[in-house]
């Protein structure tokens, strides 16, 4: 009995200690004194999460549609396997967290000079900046430092005495949208210093409009036992950050981490004024490590310092390990001019610290780089261990940039299979100034001005054109099984798979990514034997504003010499009633259908495209789409019933499985899951019944798309890669 009872109370001391994770839910509609519990009791504000505590394995969910404007700092912290997550419920565009305020009201202060009758006593001016937003555009303000009084030119604007003076030809709150001016620094903010805060995952968010950064972690990093440790678990997925602070200002990060075990992975980050993504090791106070961060899939564009992901220890202490940045598009305007500073590098990482600090074990692979300017599309200054493979970069900006860039030494360093091709005289494919521990081999540099000194190569102190091909190779000893410089014949301007009839399939040398034919190609994207990739529809969208349009996204670019006939599309709303395509029309990866008449009903819409023969959806290499229907609820009548359904799919580390994390209410309907390679063909089906499962990986590495559904409806789809079996 006595051992009965010793039992009993070690087992009650144990369920004392067991937390079970939940939902809370966040509306603009909501009621901060709910228990936020479901979604007819959500809170309203950000300001009851900040000072609510949160359990390993929580969840906070913001409704889809909503607008937030308020600083979101966050102080629990969750597990290694139980991260908190920051996410989404319901329907529509994705929950915005914005870091600015707005006007809706402004009166006239002289000829065409209008002040806010708002004040903005947060505004640090003019060190941030305003944007001017319109319906299809925004557009960065244009700081007048001499006074009100000077402002005579659209997009002008000055501050003073809290309010914001824009020169404007008619009221501002008609000719814009809004005008969105930043009040808060860090929209997101994980309080890792004083709380030690760690393993989060953001997914699905929009954060915008902020002075320093959208999402990120305060300094140094975490503090246990009053000594500097390494926080873990960050993770953002899904989300899409833009506009922060100033063109090449000393702000203005999309995410700033200084964190081990990181993810980032399918997001769009553009217009920072200083770095898209930084991580950084500053100020550490003991001997630490930051290691295993994995940069993936995301798309970086129109940078004003660092474009993409920047990497930099300026530490004495710390340690940078096992880094890997791959499968990334990052993209500049060819026609913006460089605003001062580094212009717009693609990705830099670097170690300009001292001491035992160090940058090692760097895996840099399959990006598509387009248009840096400034600085080099890969940029990178004493890194160790540094594999740079199967990556292209195109030069094709009318400012300076470099392809690969080098201005440090290295234990060790190879760089492979690459193609790096200069559409620009002042821009030069590889660029280095110690050359020490560097070894180039099986790269293509191309330059469309062979005579030029400043669009090939230099290794320091020499520069050599492309007519001295064998020059640089006897001098340098690099590239001795590099194909000699000419056009890698690209599918078109836009797209840069390699065409068919390209010389450098085939050429590269196995790194250890996978491949098809007798050798790895050179560049980015691997050509699949022979024969062009299939474009995969990835979703349907209904704007209950323009109800004769129906637009159709996919997974790569179409080409619009070739259109369908209008018959080729069906349209039936609720499978009764049936809608006449006029027109259909092309533009990149989206195909847009005319419909002859509204949609003026909701219920569920289905669009079917049969593939006849003739004049088939297809790429530009010839891939044409398979047949398909795809369906999307409209909401003419009513808000359709709420669904929190979310996401996570990811590869165990043994390669061997995939766990299918659904979010929300317990799964009570089976639903289907389903594998399509690039063929279009399925490969794998299956059943899901609860909210966690597993799936054995039978089929081999590559590109699949993942549909996830009830039915004939699909719920969820996303593209995901498969790096080993």
């Amino acid at each position: 009995m006595v051992k009965l009872r010793g039992i009993l109370a070690l087992l009650f001391c144990i369920l004392e200690t067991i937390t079970f994770a939940k939902n809370y839910y966040v509306s603009n509609t909501g009621d901060d004194t709910a228990d936020g519990l479901t979604q007819q009791s959500t809170w309203k504000t950000i300001s009851k999460i900040n000072e609510f505590k949160f359990s390993p394995g929580d969840s906070i969910l913001f409704k889809r549609g909503d607008t937030w404007r308020e600083q979101l700092i966050l102080t629990s912290s969750g597990s290694s396997g139980n991260h908190i997550v920051i996410s989404s419920y319901g329907s529509g565009a994705k929950p915005r967290i914005l870091g600015s305020n707005t006007t809706t009201e402004w009166t006239i202060h002289s000829e065409n000079v209008w002040k806010s009758n708002s004040i903005f006593a947060n505004f640090d001016s003019p060190n941030d900046r305003i944007w001017f937003i319109s319906p299809n555009s925004t557009t960065w303000g244009v700081w007048e430092s001499a006074g009100i009084g000077s402002l005579d030119a659209e997009y002008e604007y000055n501050y003073s005495n809290d309010i914001i003076y824009v020169y404007s030809t008619s009221d501002p709150s008609v000719a814009y949208t809004s005008i969105e001016v930043p009040i808060i620094e860090d929209v997101i903010s994980l309080q890792s210093e004083t709380d030690s805060a760690e393993y989060y995952t953001f997914d699905g968010l929009e954060v915008a409009y902020f002075g320093h950064v959208g999402i990120g972690t305060d300094w140094p990093g975490g503090i246990s036992d009053n000594s500097t440790r390494a926080m873990r678990g960050f993770e953002v997925r899904n989300c899409y950050i833009h506009h922060g602070n100033r063109k090449d200002g000393p702000d203005g990060y999309g995410i700033l981490v200084r964190m081990s075990d990181v993810i980032i992975e399918n997001n769009e980050i553009h217009d920072m004024g200083r770095r898209g993504l930084s991580i950084l090791a500053d100020g550490f106070i003991y001997s630490t490590i930051l290691e295993n961060i994995v940069i993936q899939d995301n798309y970086f564009h129109t940078g004003w310092h660092t474009t993409g992901p920047d990497i930099i220890n300026s530490d004495d202490v710390c340690v940078f390990d096992n880094i890997i940045i791959r499968r990334n598009i990052i993209e500049d305007d060819p026609t913006l001019p460089i605003s001062g500073g580094m212009g717009a590098v693609g990705i830099y990482i670097g170690f300009i610290g001292s001491g035992s600090a160090a940058i090692q074990n760097v895996w840099i692979y399959n990006n598509l780089i387009k248009n840096p300017k400034g600085g080099g599309g890969i940029q990178v200054e004493n890194v160790d261990d540094l594999y740079i493979h199967n990556n292209t970069i195109y030069l094709g900006n009318q400012y300076d940039g470099t392809g690969i860039l080098t201005t440090g030494a290295s234990d060790f360093a190879i760089i492979r299979n690459n193609i790096i091709y200069s559409n620009n005289r002042n821009s030069q494919c590889l660029s280095v100034s110690n050359s020490s521990g560097y070894h180039f081999d099986y790269n293509l540099y191309y330059s469309k001005y062979p005579t030029s000194y400043n669009s090939f190569v230099y290794v320091n102190p020499t520069a050599y054109r492309q007519s001295d091909w064998f020059s640089y190779r006897s001098a340098t000893g690099w590239d001795g099984n590099s194909p000699n410089p000419a056009d890698p014949r690209f599918i078109s301007s836009s797209d840069f798979h390699l065409h068919p009839e390209s010389n450098m399939i085939d050429k590269g040398i196995d790194v250890g990514l996978p491949y098809n034919g007798d050798a790895p190609d050179l560049g980015a994207f691997e050509f699949i034997n022979g024969t062009p990739t299939i474009p995969i529809n990835t979703g349907i969208d209904f704007d209950e504003g323009s109800p004769t349009i129906v637009e159709l996204y996919f997974d790569m670019e179409l080409t619009s010499s070739v259109v369908p006939t209008n018959s080729d599309f069906t349209v039936v709303l609720n499978g009764s009633t049936y809608f006449t395509v006029t027109s259909v029309n092309i533009s990149d990866t989206i195909v847009r259908l005319t419909l002859a008449s509204a949609v003026t009903t909701g219920g569920t819409l289905s669009v079917s495209y049969s593939k006849t023969g003739v004049n088939t959806l297809q790429t530009p290499a010839g891939g044409e789409v398979e047949s398909f229907t795809r369906q999307t609820n409209v909401n003419i009548e009513g808000p359709p019933p709420e669904e929190d359904f979310s996401v996570r799919i990811f590869q165990y580390p043994t390669g061997n499985y995939l766990a299918i994390h659904i979010g929300g209410s317990p799964i009570t309907v089976p639903h289907f899951i389903r594998f399509y390679n690039t063929f279009g063909e399925l490969v794998y089906g299956d059943k899901i019944d609860t909210n966690a499962s597993h799936i054995p990986i039978s089929f081999s590495p590559g590109v699949y798309l993942v549909d996830i559904g009830i039915g004939d409806q699909i719920l969820y789809s996303q593209r995901i890669i498969l790096d080993k079996k």
